[in-house]
C-alpha cells in the first residue's frame, strides 16, 4: 500500500496469507466505522430489523468495492490512499449512504422508504458538492461521474462478491492448516 502523497510504501507482505491479514484488517477497520456511520443515521434507526440487514448486507460490500476501486492505482498496480478523497469525508459518507440506501434488494419490506431515503442523499450529495466546487456545472459532472460508478457497483458486485467469498475460503482453508 502506497501514500499517494509521498509515494512511499507503508506495508509490503511477502506471502498471500499476510496480504490476506493486511486486507482483513484494513476491512474490519472499515466495517466498524460503517456501523458506526449507520447506528447515526436516523433513517437506519427507524428501519426494522429485516431492512437493516439486508440493507448491510447488499451495501457493505458495494461500499468496500467502491473505496477499493478509488484506492487503487491500475498503472502502478498498487493501492493508495488519495488525498483529496480522504481529507473528504463529507463526501465519502453521503455516497456511502447513496450506496447503503438501494431499493433493489431481494429481501426488503420497506422499499419506498429506502428509496425516499437515497434520492434525499443524492440531493445531500449534489447539494454539498455545489456548494464545494461553487459551480453547478462543475458539480453535475462529479455528481454524474459518481452517479455512474454507484450503478456499475450494483451492476459488478456480484462476480466480485462470488471471487471474494472464494477467496475467503480458500484463504481460511490455508489459515487453519497452519
Amino acid at each position: 500500500m502506497r501514500n499517494s502523497n509521498h509515494f512511499k510504501i507503508t506495508f509490503k507482505t511477502k506471502t498471500f496469507s499476510d496480504a490476506f491479514r493486511l486486507i482483513q484488517m484494513n476491512t474490519d477497520n472499515k466495517c466498524r466505522r460503517f456501523m458506526k456511520m449507520c447506528k447515526n443515521m436516523s433513517e437506519f434507526s427507524e428501519l426494522g430489523k429485516d431492512d437493516k440487514i439486508g440493507l448491510l448486507i447488499d451495501g457493505f460490500p458495494k461500499i468496500l468495492s467502491l473505496l477499493s476501486v478509488l484506492n487503487f492505482n491500475f498503472e502502478g498496480r498498487f493501492w493508495t490512499i488519495p488525498f483529496e478523497f480522504k481529507s473528504d469525508m463529507i463526501m465519502f459518507d453521503l455516497l456511502s449512504a447513496v450506496v447503503l440506501f438501494n431499493p433493489n434488494g431481494s429481501i426488503l419490506t420497506h422499499k419506498h422508504f429506502i428509496t425516499l431515503q437515497q434520492k434525499i442523499y443524492m440531493y445531500l450529495l449534489q447539494r454539498y458538492l455545489e456548494i464545494k466546487h461553487n459551480s453547478k456545472s462543475e458539480s453535475e459532472t462529479r455528481f454524474l461521474r459518481l452517479m455512474n460508478c454507484v450503478n456499475e457497483l450494483h451492476e459488478c458486485r456480484s462476480p466480485v462478491a462470488h471471487r471474494y467469498d472464494r477467496l475467503r475460503s480458500t484463504s481460511d482453508a490455508e489459515y487453519t492448516q497452519h
